[in-house]
């Protein structure tokens, strides 16, 4: 399964320093075909530390959240962030 993010997407916050600005629409990609998740942030590969894919559906079947979760960092940045993708929107958190 590979995907490409679209729908809602946070804006940018402009009174926030660039190194924190949240990732946006295009942004972000990635590739479960092989055993080791691969995540893209801005066409570049970061490191997958953690991948976690959540189904959640109520007891009559009307709402559902089907979300990926990654935890990652970018090559040479010790910091580790969160990404989670609602794959049914295309809604991203970070």
């Amino acid at each position: 399964m590979e995907g490409i993010i679209k729908g809602i997407v946070p804006k940018r916050d402009e009174a926030k320093p660039s190194s924190v600005q949240p990732v946006i629409k295009g942004d972000v990609y990635f590739d479960l075909i092989e055993n080791v998740p691969k995540l893209y942030i801005k066409n570049k590969e970061v490191d997958v530390l953690s991948m976690c894919s959540h189904y959640v559906a109520r007891n009559n079947g009307d709402e559902e959240v089907n979300m990926i979760s990654f935890v990652y960092k970018e090559k040479g940045i010790t910091d580790q962030k969160v990404i989670f993708i609602n794959l049914t929107t295309g809604e991203m958190l970070n």
